[in-house]
């Protein structure tokens, strides 16, 4: 894990952080997402590797969450594309249930 400075920069530019301090900083605290961030992070449980491909997944849902957040791709397009994404990485175990047949990028 990147210090908690270097998190703070992040932050403040844009990121998120996991590392609760971090919204104990000020500057942090003016944001708009902070309370919202800092709330849900003391609920928040590691996820557990349920399946083989459970990295995999975590990373095509981070970037998918990514893109929306930065304004990148709308979140159904996003999603969608993270369906199929994820679809691919565990081989066709679990059927599709959307209505796109969108590939990622």
């Amino acid at each position: 894990m990147m210090s908690k400075e270097r998190q703070i920069g992040q932050e403040l530019h844009g990121g998120s952080s996991a590392r609760k301090s971090v919204y104990a900083n000020e500057e942090v605290q003016r944001l708009p997402q902070a309370l919202a961030i800092a709330q849900n992070l003391s609920v928040a449980r590691a996820m557990i590797d349920t399946v083989p491909e459970t990295p995999q997944i975590s990373e095509i849902i981070e970037t998918a969450i990514s893109d929306v957040v930065a304004d990148k791709k709308r979140a159904k397009q996003s999603l969608d594309e993270a369906a199929v994404a994820i679809n691919k990485a565990t081989s066709n175990k679990a059927p599709l249930q959307i209505g796109s047949t969108a590939e990622p990028h």
